[in-house]
């Protein structure tokens, strides 16, 4: 492997969500680090929190990718934490109690 000196680096993004807030973190990274060695790194220099390390589900602008992606440059990693509630139940919930989304124009 090479010596990380001489591979060139990348910048990457890391977010997440915390209380409600985006952060977002800018990463320099050797060219070819992959999902996986990332999130040692984050966890490593604790950059994420390790409750959010916890996150099964992580990836790439919105979409999930392996552990072994290949990072390039400009990538932004996303942690994706479960829904609190069921998109479909929540509007079940609504139409049984009469509840209704609102029209264009209306407030």
């Amino acid at each position: 492997m090479k010596s990380t000196e001489t591979v060139p680096k990348i910048e990457v993004e890391v977010a997440y969500a915390e209380a409600g807030e985006p952060v977002l973190t800018a990463l320099a990274v050797p060219q070819g680090t992959t999902l996986a060695q990332l999130l040692d790194l984050c966890a490593a220099k604790s950059l994420v929190p390790e409750v959010i390390l916890r996150v099964p589900d992580v990836g790439v602008f919105g979409r999930r990718v392996a552990k072994a992606y290949a990072l390039r440059p400009g990538d932004r990693v996303e942690f994706y934490r479960p829904l609190k509630v069921d998109p479909k139940a929540a509007r079940r919930l609504r139409a049984g109690r009469g509840a209704r989304p609102p029209i264009d124009g209306e407030s």
